[in-house]
């Protein structure tokens, strides 16, 4: 994964004001579109669903796997497509460093 696109997750997770600023930042389609590119550049496949009025899921993928349930990297349900985003991409970085 990315250095930049790890620091900003893992930063966005603090309980700190300046913190609050990368995940309003994150919380927004422009910083999901962009952990979206740099986690696609480096291979992953990536669907985000909206489902009515019950919220959001983005699914992250193994590079060159169909997007099927038994290959997803991680996933993530939220009530806005951003987080859901921000969300499912923290668990492909839990994943990597595991």
């Amino acid at each position: 994964m990315d250095a930049l696109v790890l620091a900003a997750l893992a930063f966005a997770r603090l309980a700190s004001p300046e913190a609050g600023l990368v995940r309003r930042w994150l919380d927004g389609w422009g910083g999901a579109g962009l952990v979206v590119a740099g986690l696609t550049r480096q291979g992953f496949g990536v669907t985000v669903t909206r489902y009515d009025d019950l919220g959001w899921r983005a699914t992250f993928y193994a590079a060159g796997r169909p997007h099927r349930a038994r290959w997803a990297v991680a996933s993530a349900f939220a009530a806005t497509g951003p987080t859901a985003v921000r969300d499912a991409a923290w668990g492909v970085a839990r994943t990597l460093l595991r």
